[in-house]
């Protein structure tokens, strides 16, 4: 009896010990179970935020493109006017094209019409009408032929004329500077003095040399004579002079 109840207590004890260990081992089995669906819960979130972001930024494209299909709606809107008044002004120059021709063709026609009178006026008009033009025409000519030799005589002369001039007023110039030249000659003051003197004068861009001289008689009468050459050529001037004193 002693031995039953040990050998029960002993199947009861293994029983026990089998079922410890039988739950220890699923006990680690569940944990790990756990762990590993904690891992996987928490790579869910992770994939659900960066899903969620994904989302929010695929909302935003989204309100964008909203904004940019109104705009372009506006665009095309606006386009279409403008087509619109292009068509519209194209029309009108069409209309204003054909107007234009109609007034060309009548322009055309009254034009024809008046070359048709001014032959029919040309007909009845003088016969001697074109022999008096052919007159007058050869007439106009002569006196354009004589005016251009007349022209062309005058310039002749206006450059005769003008180098006369010139040279007159290079002989004016170089009168003056012998003048001069004739008044700087002294005439003596002893009685009985013969004197020689010369002189140097000039007018502007000329210039003469003299020389002369004096004989004084007396006390009451004295004589000189002088001659004056420019510098640059020309005539000679001279001069002859009597002095009486009382």
């Amino acid at each position: 009896m002693k031995t039953k109840k040990t050998a029960l207590l002993a199947s009861v004890m293994a029983a026990a010990v089998f079922s410890t260990f039988a739950g220890n081992v699923y006990a680690e089995d569940l944990a790990a179970k756990v762990e590993s669906n904690s891992q996987r819960t928490a790579g869910n979130v992770a994939t659900i935020r960066i899903q969620s972001n994904l989302l929010g930024e695929a909302d935003q494209a989204i309100k964008t493109n909203h904004r940019n299909i109104a705009a372009n709606s506006e665009a095309i809107k606006a386009q279409g006017e403008r087509i619109e008044d292009t068509r519209r002004y194209g029309r009108e120059n069409r209309e204003l094209i054909t107007s234009n021709t109609k007034a060309i063709n009548a322009n055309r026609q009254e034009l024809a019409g008046q070359k048709a009178e001014i032959e029919r006026i040309a007909k009845v008009a003088d016969p001697k009408l074109s022999e008096r033009v052919a007159n007058n025409t050869q007439r106009i000519n002569n006196n354009a032929a004589a005016i251009e030799r007349i022209g062309t005589q005058n310039t002749a002369k206006l450059k005769q004329l003008e180098h006369k001039v010139n040279n007159l007023d290079k002989e004016v110039k170089r009168g003056l500077a012998s003048q001069a030249a004739l008044a700087g000659l002294f005439q003596p003051y002893n009685v009985g003095k013969l004197n020689v003197s010369a002189a140097v004068g000039g007018y502007q861009s000329e210039t003469a040399v003299a020389i002369g001289s004096g004989y004084r008689f007396n006390d009451h009468f004295a004589a000189k004579a002088g001659v004056s050459l420019n510098t640059k050529g020309g005539d000679a001037s001279y001069n002859v002079g009597f002095n009486f004193e009382w």
